[in-house]
């Protein structure tokens, strides 16, 4: 460990020295470039690493008779949806995942058992088999709330836009398309799924209900609510339903900015109370009990 901390420090002073020609900044920012440009694209795909592993995952789980449920392929596919996976993932890839990481685990601690010859890491492996097989179900769902939370966040800012271009005299889809190719994030890519499924046949009132389905955020549902009703009864007031939620949507988000600020005064009290009281407490009773000691004493 020393040697390492050495070895950073001697690298460290080097890079601030030497000139900055000879550290070609330009050729570094383009690796960086790259290798941002090629972590961002890898996942939004399957990894190679995945890719490989499913295939001998399900010939293993075909060996051993094992299949996955009809209930729980459903789940699985269900939270892909709703995590923004299910274009890159199937299914298999994720029962793989699950499969591997809790093989890996156990190994790790097995061998950890025989290297040091100590029988507590076999017991260790049993809790780490477990720990890595639940282990990707809790990051699908915290996939699943970044998204939602990131969809709350656009929710509004794309619904005055649509507004704008509705105003400007577009119509509602044409409008959606609009927006969806000039915005970036999660929403604007939802959108842009739902119009091109009208493009490809589906109904509107069928897209956009699809699209509430895939993002499980309340908003999103209170907006395509109030524009299939509009849609269906044929009124011209689009442009006041958007305006509408998105008033709505800021609201609560005020609400619950609001809340959050509450709960977290609530939560900085103990902290205050348990640490800057008692130290408080000290300085202004400490000389009076030292006083009080030396008369005492005296």
């Amino acid at each position: 460990m020393p040697t390492l901390i050495a070895c950073f420090t001697f690298v460290l002073v080097v890079m601030l020295f030497l000139p900055t020609k000879w550290l070609q900044v330009q050729k570094v920012k383009k690796g960086f470039v790259f290798m941002s440009s090629y972590v961002t694209s890898s996942t939004t795909r399957k990894t190679g690493l995945v890719h490989l592993i499913t295939p001998f995952v399900m010939s293993m789980m075909a060996a051993l008779r094992l299949r996955i449920r009809p209930k729980q392929r459903k789940d699985i596919q269900t939270k892909l949806i709703h995590a923004g996976l299910a274009e890159n993932w199937t299914v298999e890839n994720f029962v793989s995942v699950q499969a591997g990481s809790a093989v890996l685990a156990g190994l790790y601690f097995l061998f950890l058992g025989w290297a040091n010859g100590n029988s507590d890491y076999y017991l260790i492996a049993i809790g780490a088999v477990l720990i890595g097989y639940f282990l990707p179900q809790q990051w699908i769902r915290q996939k699943i709330k970044s998204r939602q939370e990131s969809i709350r966040r656009e929710l509004p800012h794309l619904l005055n836009a649509v507004a704008i271009m509705c105003e400007a005299g577009l119509h509602l889809f044409p409008a959606l398309r609009e927006v969806a190719t000039r915005q970036k994030g999660v929403l604007a890519r939802e959108l842009l799924t739902v119009v091109n499924d009208v493009a490809y046949g589906v109904g509107q009132i069928e897209a956009l209900e699809r699209m509430a389905d895939r993002c499980q955020v309340e908003e999103v549902s209170r907006f395509v609510s109030a524009l299939s009703q509009t849609i269906e009864r044929g009124a011209s007031g689009i442009t006041g339903v958007l305006r509408q939620q998105a008033s709505e949507v800021w609201e609560d988000r005020k609400k619950k900015a609001q809340r959050l600020g509450a709960e977290a005064s609530l939560k900085l009290f103990l902290p205050l109370l348990l640490l800057a009281f008692p130290a408080m407490t000290i300085f202004m009773l400490g000389p009076v009990f030292i006083e009080l000691a030396r008369f005492v004493m005296n």
